[in-house]
């Protein structure tokens, strides 16, 4: 076939295009992965301050018990 002018402003576009979009998934990617740590750390907060409140809302609960009993 006929080569193909690498230089014409269509195929300089199309390139400069490409390149934009992969510079774009780089940058969503990095995001991405920024926002799941968040995540996790936010899931973490709260496993802790659940795992808080049972232990609470054990004692409560016992000492609900223990005060049915003695009644």
């Amino acid at each position: 076939g006929m080569p193909k002018v690498l230089t014409g402003d269509e195929f300089v576009a199309k390139v400069k295009e490409h390149e934009a979009a992969q510079a774009s998934a780089a940058t969503e990617k990095v995001e991405r992965r920024l926002e799941r740590e968040q995540r996790a750390k936010e899931m973490e907060e709260w496993k802790r301050q659940e795992a808080e409140r049972k232990k609470k809302n054990t004692a409560i609960t016992a000492h609900f018990e223990a005060a049915v009993e003695e009644w």
